[in-house]
């Protein structure tokens, strides 16, 4: 008999076993992102001007470029029933999920923090940070089934 209809429930649907997805601050932000390269060259030519030397606007140049690149290239973030794996500007890593033991609900972002009391400084240095891209509720139902999760105090 086709089309008729049955009493068995549906089978629950599988939570997923990977989770990925891919972050640009720089193209979430094009203004700012423009306006920090402005200052940066103008920082870089204020240390030219300043020291009578080229080779220290190339450091603060290379410095602030180093320091902001996890602002100006794209992150892939990968999440599996293992690790977590994070590749882009700010390098890459590799961490199991053993390795923490809170995660921060910060809203734009997920702290993952080795230490409990993780709005020490210390904890914050230690901790990777999972960058949003309106994936919050999936990331964070994610997370919550490896990592105790709480809100930012």
């Amino acid at each position: 008999m086709s089309g008729v209809a049955t009493d068995q429930p549906e089978e629950p649907k599988q939570e997923a076993e990977r989770l990925e997805w891919r972050v640009w601050p720089a193209g979430q932000r094009p203004v700012l992102s423009v306006v920090v390269v402005v200052f940066c060259l103008l920082l870089a030519g204020a240390a030219i001007w300043t020291f009578d030397s080229a080779w220290y606007g190339f450091i603060a140049l290379l410095v602030l470029a180093l320091t902001l690149a996890p602002h100006y290239f794209p992150t892939t973030y990968v999440l599996d029933a293992e690790r977590i794996v994070t590749r882009g500007g700010g390098g890459n890593a590799e961490r199991t999920w053993e390795a923490f033991r809170v995660a921060l609900d910060l809203g734009d972002r997920v702290v993952l923090s080795p230490l409990t009391d993780a709005g020490r400084w210390l904890a914050r240095r230690r901790s990777v940070t999972l960058r949003l891209d309106g994936n919050h509720d999936e990331v964070l139902a994610f997370v919550a089934r490896h990592v105790p999760v709480r809100p930012d105090d």
